[in-house]
């Protein structure tokens, strides 16, 4: 989704003064992802690829979230009071909680499916 987004605002604005010139339509690392996820997902890509390609994401996901947190001064993030404070506490442990619920159906489902597939196997 990001890439279609990118290339829309790009194409919005390139006749605005938006564009510099002799910059790219869209950056080269959102062409580099674009090509990536064509690759891994029309197969050509290795699991052990895939994998050290996640992991490194990851790593420079963590990088430029601790960048932005050096960056921030929490006395003046109080100063903004409480509300803002209690959306930071809430998004950074909703994910934790999508995802226990989403193991916690997987788990459900495939004990379920088992359940299913046993009792079809018995009455045959």
């Amino acid at each position: 989704m990001l890439l279609p987004v990118v290339l829309a605002l790009s194409l919005l604005f390139q006749g605005r003064g938006g564009r510099v010139s002799g910059t790219p339509l869209v950056p080269w690392f959102l062409a580099g992802f674009a090509l990536l996820a064509a690759a891994s997902s029309a197969g050509w890509l290795p699991a052990a690829a895939v994998a050290a390609l996640s992991d490194v994401s990851r790593a420079c996901l963590v990088t430029a979230i601790a960048a932005l947190g050096v960056k921030t001064s929490f006395q003046e993030f109080a100063s903004l009071g409480w509300r803002p404070v209690a959306l930071l506490v809430g998004e950074t442990l909703f994910p934790r909680r999508a995802g226990t619920v989403r193991a916690a159906r997987e788990k459900l489902g495939n004990t379920l499916g088992s359940r299913l597939f046993v009792s079809q196997r018995r009455s045959q």
